[in-house]
Parts: C-alpha cells; sequence; structure tokens
C-alpha cells in the first residue's frame, strides 16, 4: 500500500493531515499491509517513524510511477499524483476529493458542474479506484484501505 502526502507550502489548506496519514501506515502496517510513504519532494528525505519513506518516488516520475504500478493500492487526498494513479490505471483510493474552504476548483460545486456530485464515483471508474468523500484521519484512512482490500481478488 502506498500512502502519497501532500505536503505543498503554496496551498496548505488542501495537504494530508501528515500526523493522521503516519498514525494510519502504522496502523496498516500492524495489520500485515506493507506500505510506502511518498512525501512530497518538499519533505522528500524526512523520515515518519516507524514506516519506510521512498524518496525516489517523491522527485521522479518515472520512480514514482513504477511503484504506483506496483503497488496492491495506492492512497492519497486530491492531488496531481492521484490522479496520475487514477489515470494510469492502477488501483486508488483518493480521500478528500473536495476541499470547500479552498473553493473554486476544489470544491463540490465544482465537481458537481461537471457532473460528479459529493459522493459519487468517476463515472466510468473500475472497482479498483474510489473516492472517499470523507476526511483525511486515521479511521477513514484505515476504514478505506480495509474495505477496498476485502473486496480484491
Amino acid at each position: 500500500v502506498t500512502l502519497t502526502l501532500r505536503e505543498a507550502a503554496h496551498h496548505p489548506l488542501r495537504n494530508s493531515r501528515t500526523d493522521e496519514w503516519a498514525a494510519a501506515g502504522r496502523e496498516l502496517k500492524q495489520r500485515g499491509y506493507q506500505v510506502i510513504v511518498v512525501r512530497d519532494a518538499l519533505h522528500a528525505d524526512e523520515p515518519l517513524p516507524g514506516l519506510r519513506v521512498d524518496p525516489q518516488a517523491a522527485c521522479s516520475v518515472p520512480m514514482r510511477a513504477q511503484l504506483y504500478a506496483w503497488a496492491g493500492l495506492n492512497v492519497g487526498v486530491s492531488n496531481g499524483p492521484m490522479w496520475m494513479s487514477i489515470f494510469m490505471g492502477a488501483p486508488t483510493l483518493m480521500l478528500r476529493p473536495t476541499t470547500n474552504r479552498a473553493g473554486g476548483c476544489y470544491d463540490d460545486k465544482f465537481y458537481a458542474r461537471f457532473g460528479l456530485p459529493r459522493g459519487d464515483q468517476l463515472p466510468t471508474s473500475p472497482p479498483h479506484q474510489r473516492l472517499v468523500w470523507q476526511e483525511d484521519t486515521r479511521e477513514n484512512i484505515v476504514r478505506a484501505v480495509e474495505e477496498m482490500m476485502s473486496c480484491r481478488p
């Protein structure tokens, strides 16, 4: 399971809740999953205690693509890398696809205007690609991963 963190300095409102993701990663690891964290390039070399961080995948698109293609599941909040995972056809869970406080192209109204109302899935998504319309808390992340992995053949 890859956990991709958004930790951009230019728009922190849309960032991953790093502490929640780290706690979820450690819990998933305790449940037997191999977890690899891909931090934002700004933090690529910074460790997260108890978790494997892949700095190469953070800074190299080919390395990230290879990791996403290999993973049983790629998980993160809405950001470029998560959309890359979807466009690659890789197994993907995207939490918090909208951030209403950010407005503009990040809120529910924008998505609904283009045919994706809150709670729906992308119209052509296969079963191995899901949007999770919940905040990125440890509980929501772990529950979503467990549900998705339990449906896999």
